[in-house]
């Protein structure tokens, strides 16, 4: 009689659903690491608020109200739509250095760290997440940051001026400012990698008899 072993059966299935069941942990605990480092990085690039000079409520990146949970969370709330978020992360962090490198004379204070970052995740998700385009990128932003969508626009427009309209990262960059925002510790990349490697190899149509055998003989 016939078993549920063979490829294609119940047991390769079981298999196959075990792995995706592994993968989306992999990719939730990537995004809360990407978060956390991403929000940590933030917190050193910034200091105390010394915009004297100016009325905050003018100046189009700082807040108009406190934030009523932590940085890393709301970061985490604007990453969770996209399928690529913590590459989107590790491209915003690299993004916001070379924004704030493009005018030596600038400083970033803490009340600008929660637009700084809708802003940084908006463009990057536009440039590496195929699924975000169109207007309605800045749209759910603006829903999930609380940022109202005019103020976003123009500081997307901002944004990319400073760096020159270009998002471009290198391989070498991209592997540099992902140990930074991981903050050195490779685990969660590491076991992402493995489990997006186990979903493809068991959802991979299997191989004809012929080829597999190198044809006959």
């Amino acid at each position: 009689g016939g078993g549920y072993a063979a490829p294609g059966g119940c047991s390769s299935y079981f298999q196959a659903q075990l792995a995706i069941m592994r993968e989306k942990d992999a990719l939730q605990q990537m995004l809360k690491v990407r978060s956390q480092g991403l929000a940590r990085l933030l917190g050193e690039m910034a200091g105390p608020c010394r915009c004297n000079a100016m009325r905050k409520s003018s100046h189009l990146y700082h807040t108009y109200r406190p934030l009523d949970l932590p940085l890393a969370d709301y970061i985490e709330n604007l990453l969770s739509p996209y399928h690529d978020a913590s590459v989107i992360a590790v491209c915003a962090a690299s993004s916001i250095q070379r924004s704030l490198a493009s005018d030596p004379g600038s400083s970033l204070c803490r009340d600008q760290l929660p637009r700084l970052a809708a802003v940084a995740v908006g463009v990057s998700a536009k440039f590496w997440d195929e699924g975000a385009c169109g207007e309605g990128v800045n749209l759910q932003l603006s829903q999930h940051s609380g940022v109202p969508l005019e103020d976003l626009n123009a500081m997307e427009i901002s944004f990319l001026a400073s760096l020159g309209w270009n998002l471009g990262l290198s391989p070498q960059s991209y592997a540099e400012w992902a140990a930074r925002v991981d903050g050195g510790d490779g685990a969660a990349a590491e076991e992402l990698a493995e489990a997006t490697e186990c979903v493809m190899a068991l959802t991979q149509p299997p191989r004809p008899a012929a080829a597999a055998h190198g044809g006959a003989g």
